[in-house]
């Protein structure tokens, strides 16, 4: 698939468009005439003088060369990555992040990089396409034949085939495509070590339901209302109950009754009986 080099005048108008001017602001700016600019914006002109070249070129910040349409690198520093071919957009997206770069890395240095590449242009050139059209055309033409001179049934064997033998040129290579990009991820999944078990990502459903474990058992306990309260707040936040000081659960029981979900307020003298309650640690 071939690089598109745009023409000098092509250039000049997309530049100007993308920084939103007109002939007019433009000719201000840079001291050349409107005259001149819209001359060399027309696809006719002949010749821009080196002058306004390396004045356009200033202005727009990219180098002469891409003005000139010899390179598609816009800017001075893309200039040294040139031969890499790469558009200006492309290396927006490698430079501005937002993606894992080591996996990009890996994915385009497996050996099978290429033959990826190689079956996508093939894909985007509509190369396999053609072929593809161009077979099943002659097994359309030989079904023709079969059906004009015998009339076989629709499920006759070899009639049957030859319409099976039709390939949809798109699901094709989609399919090759996907088995390539596939094979190379699987074989840098299985290069990277497999994480511990207590070292995996727990999923979403399985918090929660630890949680409603741990909150089911903390009702179904013993201690009264508030201390089986305050063990479900405890169990919310990942806090162990037999951590807390005594001056703590008191602490903990005055906020409970500041809930307004609380239909009856807990009683104070919950807080003297449940001290002695708690457990301390030697």
């Amino acid at each position: 698939m071939e690089s598109i080099i745009l023409t000098i005048s092509e250039r000049l108008e997309d530049l100007r468009k993308k920084h939103g001017l007109t002939l007019e602001q433009l000719a201000e700016a840079t001291k050349i005439s409107k005259s001149a600019l819209s001359k060399y914006e027309n696809q006719d002109f002949k010749d821009i003088s080196p002058f306004n070249v390396a004045t356009l070129a200033k202005f727009y910040g990219v180098t002469t060369d891409y003005l000139l349409g010899v390179s598609n690198m816009e800017r001075p520093d893309d200039a040294e990555i040139q031969e890499l071919r790469l558009t200006n957009g492309a290396l927006d997206v490698l430079k501005s992040g937002g993606f894992n770069g080591v996996l990009l890395s890996e994915v385009i240095c497996h050996r099978d990089f290429r033959q990826l590449m190689v079956d996508m242009e093939i894909f985007v050139d509509h190369i396999a396409q053609m072929q593809i059209n161009n077979l099943n055309y002659g097994l359309g033409t030989a079904r023709g034949i079969v059906q004009k001179q015998y009339r076989p049934d629709e499920n006759e064997l070899f009639y049957r085939t030859a319409e099976l033998g039709e390939i949809p040129a798109d699901e094709y290579v989609s399919s090759v495509l996907r088995d390539d990009l596939t094979g190379i991820l699987r074989d840098i999944r299985e290069a990277h070590p497999k994480k511990a078990k207590d070292d995996a990502d727990i999923s979403p459903v399985a918090v929660m339901e630890e949680f409603q474990k741990k909150v089911q058992a903390v009702i179904e306990g013993e201690g009264s209302p508030e201390e089986r309260a305050a063990k479900a707040c405890l169990a919310a936040w990942g806090i162990d109950y037999d951590s807390l000081t005594p001056e703590e659960f008191v602490v903990l029981i005055g906020v409970l009754e500041k809930s307004k979900f609380k239909e009856n307020s807990i009683s104070r003298r919950g807080k003297n009986r449940l001290a002695p309650q708690k457990k301390r640690k030697k």
